[in-house]
């Protein structure tokens, strides 16, 4: 994940500094992949066949995340669809 030997792991990095740089290492693939996907939308997804853009699509989201937007995509809130219509009208 971190890119280096366990050797240098042992002894170039303390304890602590692991985690923040976990941390780090994710940050940094998930904006090359937010990168990429801004590059596929200007490009209007011509580099990729259909199947491929929604597997590569449905990849960018973390498992977690996507449950927790599935669920609230799923769930009615009656106060917010108040909210809704009295902004309506």
């Amino acid at each position: 994940m971190l890119e280096v030997s366990q050797v240098a792991l042992e002894n170039d990095f303390y304890m602590v500094d692991i985690p923040f740089l976990i941390e780090k290492k994710i940050s940094m693939v998930q904006s090359e992949r937010f990168l990429r996907l801004q590059t596929l939308i200007a490009a209007n997804n011509r580099t990729m066949e259909d199947k491929d853009y929604k597997v590569f699509s449905n990849n960018l989201l973390p498992q977690e995340m996507k449950e927790k937007v599935e669920k609230e995509m799923n769930t009615f809130n009656r106060e917010k669809f108040e909210m809704l219509r009295n902004m309506q009208g």
